[in-house]
């Protein structure tokens, strides 16, 4: 229910969100005519779905919980409209106390509806409802939103450009779901009986399986976060600018992705016995979070040059080539095969925009450094499945390998935040 509820999102919103930090940013737009005309058009997307109300029961698994998805989606919504509002005006202290307050009223939620009203699966609905709802009200009163909303400055021709700018996200958005969520439906269909297994066992392994690359993809998301307010605003050598910055990024990026390759088994621990098959899906599902971190930084360009169709292109391509492999990947090696799959479709998506990019800014991907640092992780993935003996051993130098070859760029950021550390503490 929660994959179908992010799916519903983009087209819901119509993709507004990404229009609301674009073109908040610029200097020409009035700003109230863009938060109006954002939240008119998540007010136009939900009226619509309701009309759909028939069309959406029909869809797997909703029936039941039909009323909750549509809470759901209007709350992301309304939530994304207001974070990304205020990011746009360059208030990133509250977008960060935002987020930190976001964690604990969705854990707060977890353990009020599920451990203690015992709601089971509504509950969890709940807690995310809930979680939305109270980071709305917080980021629009905190952030001083309401100021900029004025039905009187809604303007048809502003309108018209954000749609043009935001309506081919909404496709990227599906394709970006495909590739991340397909796999639990494909699992579940294809995977029943397999290794004594059911469809929804082997899917608890793969959410588990989740859990330690979803480190690296948090990390990127934030760093693309703040990144993507200074690559709109920096104009003077910008393909110069891009170039450094992506040689540090992919760097520390491979450098924490051969980290988490590394302990996988080890970390799977943690978890109870029957989960710890679960690290098979580890070592592929972090390259693709990896490749995804890339893919974020590349989708920054699009986003200054307001290029959104190179965006849709290259993520719709990615999705067909997943679903395609997540089928001849599972009759080959069964359910962990979604995990190469995901990689080679978002791998794909990268070569596409690293290709489609050098149209609009010349970016330096060094690419001699990048299949270095990939085959180091990649000799990593294979002692793994090899199981070779002293296997943790074999991968401690691999990984140390890794983190030497990009030594002067993980030192940079090292620096930077260290610099920026101290320099705070002394004021």
């Amino acid at each position: 229910i929660s994959q179908i509820s992010n799916l519903l999102i983009p087209v819901v919103s119509l993709g507004v969100s990404f229009a609301i930090i674009r073109f908040g940013m610029d200097k020409k737009p009035d700003r109230s005519a863009v938060f109006t005309n954002g939240l008119v058009t998540i007010l136009l997307g939900f009226f619509l779905m309701l009309l759909a109300w028939p069309l959406v029961r029909l869809i797997p698994d909703v029936a039941g919980y039909i009323v909750l998805v549509y809470f759901c989606v209007l709350m992301s919504c309304l939530r994304t409209l207001c974070t990304q509002f205020v990011r746009a005006r360059m208030i990133n202290r509250l977008v960060a106390i935002d987020g930190i307050l976001t964690s604990a009223t969705l854990f707060g939620g977890y353990i009020l509806y599920i451990n203690v009203l015992q709601l089971g699966a509504v509950g969890y609905i709940l807690a995310i409802i809930t979680s939305d709802a109270i980071s709305t009200v917080f980021v629009f009163l905190a952030g001083r939103c309401w100021p900029y909303l004025n039905p009187k400055k809604f303007s048809a021709r502003l309108w018209r450009e954000m749609l043009r700018y935001c309506v081919p996200m909404i496709p990227a958005s599906i394709s970006f779901w495909v590739i991340n969520a397909s796999d639990l439906f494909f699992v579940r269909g294809m995977c029943d009986g397999y290794g004594g297994r059911s469809g929804n066992a082997w899917v608890g392994l793969l959410n588990t399986g989740y859990f330690f690359p979803s480190i690296v993809s948090t990390l990127g998301q934030i760093f693309y976060e703040a990144w993507q307010l200074s690559a709109v605003t920096e104009e003077e050598n910008r393909a110069a600018f891009f170039s450094r910055v992506f040689r540090v990024y992919a760097c520390v990026m491979f450098c924490c992705a051969a980290g988490i390759i590394w302990l996988c088994q080890p970390l799977m621990l943690a978890f109870k016995h029957d989960f710890y098959d679960a690290w098979q899906f580890v070592p592929f599902l972090t390259l693709g979070s990896l490749c995804t971190c890339m893919n974020l930084f590349l989708n920054s360009v699009y986003v200054v040059f307001k290029r959104s169709t190179g965006s849709l292109y290259t993520m719709l391509a990615g999705a067909v080539v997943n679903l395609v492999l997540n089928y001849l990947f599972i009759l080959w090696v069964g359910p962990i095969g979604v995990a190469p799959a995901s990689f080679l479709a978002l791998l794909l998506v990268f070569v596409l925009r690293a290709y489609s990019t050098r149209g609009l800014l010349e970016i330096d991907f060094n690419p001699t450094r990048l299949l270095v640092n990939l085959g180091l992780i990649l000799a990593e993935i294979a002692i793994l499945y090899l199981g070779m003996p002293g296997a943790f051993f074999w991968n401690a130098l691999l990984t140390a390998g890794v983190i030497f070859y990009d030594r002067q760029a993980v030192g940079s950021m090292a620096n930077l935040l260290l610099g920026r550390f101290f320099k705070r503490k002394k004021a």
